[in-house]
Protein backbone atom coordinates (compact mmCIF):
# COMPACT_ATOMS: atom_id res chain seq x y z
CA UNK A 1 0.00 0.00 0.00
CA UNK A 2 1.45 3.47 -0.71
CA UNK A 3 -0.40 6.82 0.20
CA UNK A 4 0.88 10.18 -1.73
CA UNK A 5 0.43 13.51 0.55
CA UNK A 6 0.86 16.49 -1.61
CA UNK A 7 1.17 20.14 -0.74
CA UNK A 8 0.86 23.76 -2.80
CA UNK A 9 4.01 24.99 -1.46
CA UNK A 10 4.63 27.79 -0.45
CA UNK A 11 0.59 28.10 0.45
CA UNK A 12 0.17 25.08 2.55
CA UNK A 13 3.86 25.03 3.76
CA UNK A 14 2.78 25.06 7.69
CA UNK A 15 0.25 22.08 6.62
CA UNK A 16 3.53 20.64 5.26
CA UNK A 17 5.53 20.91 8.52
CA UNK A 18 2.98 19.49 10.74
CA UNK A 19 2.43 16.06 8.23
CA UNK A 20 6.51 15.55 8.25
CA UNK A 21 6.90 16.17 11.83
CA UNK A 22 3.64 14.11 12.90
CA UNK A 23 6.03 11.15 14.35
CA UNK A 24 8.59 13.71 16.77
CA UNK A 25 5.32 15.37 18.45
CA UNK A 26 4.00 11.98 18.88
CA UNK A 27 7.44 10.58 20.30
CA UNK A 28 7.30 14.23 22.15
CA UNK A 29 3.68 13.39 23.59
CA UNK A 30 4.62 10.11 24.81
CA UNK A 31 7.99 11.48 26.65
CA UNK A 32 5.88 13.71 28.51
CA UNK A 33 3.13 11.33 29.47
CA UNK A 34 6.09 9.02 30.65
CA UNK A 35 7.50 12.00 32.98
CA UNK A 36 4.31 12.35 34.35
CA UNK A 37 4.10 8.64 35.12
CA UNK A 38 7.90 8.65 36.75
CA UNK A 39 7.03 11.46 38.50
CA UNK A 40 3.02 10.20 39.88
CA UNK A 41 5.00 6.66 40.65
CA UNK A 42 8.25 7.89 42.55
CA UNK A 43 8.04 11.59 44.07
CA UNK A 44 7.41 10.55 47.66
CA UNK A 45 6.53 14.65 48.34
CA UNK A 46 3.73 14.76 45.94
CA UNK A 47 0.52 15.83 47.60
CA UNK A 48 -2.86 14.37 47.00
CA UNK A 49 -3.87 17.39 44.88
CA UNK A 50 -0.76 17.13 43.05
CA UNK A 51 -0.98 13.78 42.30
CA UNK A 52 -4.86 13.87 40.83
CA UNK A 53 -3.86 16.28 38.83
CA UNK A 54 -0.86 15.02 37.15
CA UNK A 55 -3.04 12.29 36.84
CA UNK A 56 -5.75 14.09 35.26
CA UNK A 57 -2.86 15.30 32.72
CA UNK A 58 -1.80 12.08 31.48
CA UNK A 59 -5.19 10.79 30.93
CA UNK A 60 -5.83 14.00 28.58
CA UNK A 61 -2.80 13.04 26.86
CA UNK A 62 -3.35 9.34 26.69
CA UNK A 63 -6.88 9.93 25.35
CA UNK A 64 -5.67 12.98 22.60
CA UNK A 65 -2.78 10.56 21.62
CA UNK A 66 -5.95 7.52 20.74
CA UNK A 67 -7.67 10.19 18.81
CA UNK A 68 -5.00 10.67 16.59
CA UNK A 69 -4.45 6.95 16.06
Amino acid sequence: MKAILEYMLPDEEEEFRIAIRAMHYRHTLQGVDQSLRDRIKYDLHLGKEERTFLEGLRTDIRESLEDIL
